[in-house]
């Protein structure tokens, strides 16, 4: 087995509802796991870091990332692509997080928060 369908392999997609926009790189979500089980879980955006909007920390950069976040995502449905269903630190779940742009085209939200100048790509 290839290297690529490796890692294919350990990818795993699941509808889910943003529910809130705890920050720009941070959602509460409602995943739909089949069989009408559903789960509340804290997502951390894969690989992109967004400025803090809360705390010690917290910058206008990171009140204008959420806000702009709260736009794009806020209330709607997304599709959640995990990497082996691995947590952070912090008990989020890292994934990247797809939605249906305008035009009905696919949209990276990561892609689209770094175009937006709310965020960059993480190192590592």
């Amino acid at each position: 087995m290839t290297k690529a369908l490796s890692a294919e392999k350990k990818l795993y997609h699941y509808k889910a509802t943003v529910l809130r926009v705890v920050d720009g790189d941070t959602l509460d979500t409602r995943i739909e796991l089949g069989l009408f089980v559903e789960i509340t879980k804290r997502i951390r955006i894969y690989r992109v870091n967004a400025p803090e909007s809360y705390g010690k920390a917290a910058t206008l950069e990171g009140q204008a990332a959420k806000l702009w976040a709260k736009t794009e995502l806020q209330g709607k449905n997304v599709i959640l692509q995990t990497y082996l269903d691995h947590d952070d630190k912090y008990g989020r779940l890292l994934a990247n997080v797809f939605y249906e742009g305008p035009d009905g085209t696919q949209v990276n939200f990561a892609q689209r928060l770094v175009a937006a100048g709310h965020g960059r790509i993480a190192r590592g």
